[in-house]
Formats: structure tokens, sequence, C-alpha cells
């Protein structure tokens, strides 16, 4: 294909993009084009290098979406940047989406079990409290030292998910860093 093609299948490409940044990107694979030019290469060889160029600007799409996500940090973020990598193939559905998907899941099952953990301490705090005419070591009472362990308990988990999920996002983040320097 002949570098004036490329350029223009390549602009069609880059939906999303504002006209300038749409405008840099072409003015970048014109200048590499012509440096290729000057180092002897044929236009129909350097357009085959680069590939077909709706996946080049769908390359720069994703890109974007992976930057985007490493700076905000964002779960909204980071799952686009991981849909629009995997609609690409630049990424294994079963290396990085998989994964992706159980360790949101495992976060959300974490946080569920750490609130009913703490809601059923609570309850029983309450229940003893009710049912206790005074502070003696009876089953009441084992019923209080019992609930404030439930509830701790549960908070300590509430914590270890959100640093579980942290983790998570990390990883995510770090793979598609990878993905995007590669």
């Amino acid at each position: 294909m002949k570098k004036e093609e490329y350029l223009i299948q390549l602009g069609e490409g880059l939906v999303g993009f504002s006209p300038e940044v749409k405008g840099d990107i072409v003015s970048d694979i014109r200048e590499h084009f012509d440096m290729r030019i000057q180092e002897g290469m044929e236009e129909e060889e350097i357009s085959e290098r680069l590939g077909d160029p709706k996946k080049l600007a769908k390359q720069f799409e994703v890109s974007t979406k992976i930057e985007k996500a490493k700076d905000t940090k964002k779960g909204r973020d980071i799952s686009a940047a991981i849909l629009s990598a995997a609609g690409t193939g630049m990424l294994s559905f079963f290396g990085v989406v998989i994964p992706s998907i159980i360790g949101y899941a495992l976060f959300v099952v974490l946080v569920l079990a750490s609130v009913s953990v703490m809601a059923g301490g609570v309850a029983l705090l309450v229940f003893a409290i009710v049912n206790a005419p005074g502070f003696a070591l009876n089953f009441n009472s084992i019923l209080m030292l019992l609930s404030v362990g439930c509830t701790a308990l549960g908070l300590l988990m509430v914590i270890g998910s959100i640093g579980i999920f942290k983790l998570i996002k990390k990883g995510i983040l770090g793979t598609l860093e990878h993905i995007r320097k590669h």
C-alpha cells in the first residue's frame, strides 16, 4: 500500500481522538515513512512492516486507554483498557482478563464476608446487652466477648480485602503497562 493511502486509512481508524492528536499521530507515521524511504525502503514494504493501518489505529487507542488507567487508577478506566486491549488481541484472554474477573469477584466476596462477620458480631453484642442484667461471667458475657471478636475480625477482613484489591489493581496496571510497551 502506498504511503498516502496508508495515512488516510490510519486517520480514518483514529476514531475518538481529537483532531490535534489525530494529526500528531498521522504526522509521526508520515515522518516514519519519510525516514524509511530515505533509507531506501519502498512505500509498500514500509506499510507492510507497520501492519494494517486500522490495527495500528486500534493500538494507539489501547495505548491511550492504558495511560489513562495508569494515571487515574480508577476501576472503570482499568476495565476499559483491559477490554480495549483484549479487542486487539494484544493480551491473552486467559492471562489477564480471566484473572482480572476472578480478582474482582474475590474482592466482592471478601467484602461481603467481612460485612457479614461484622454484622453478626454487632447483632451478638446487641443481643447480649439486651439480655444481660449485669456483667458476670455467664453466657451473655461470653456472647459479648464473641461479638466484639467477630466485629474486630470483620473489620480486619475489610481492611485485608481493600489491600488485596489494591494488589490486584497494581498487578493489572503493571500487565497493561507491559503490553503498552511491547
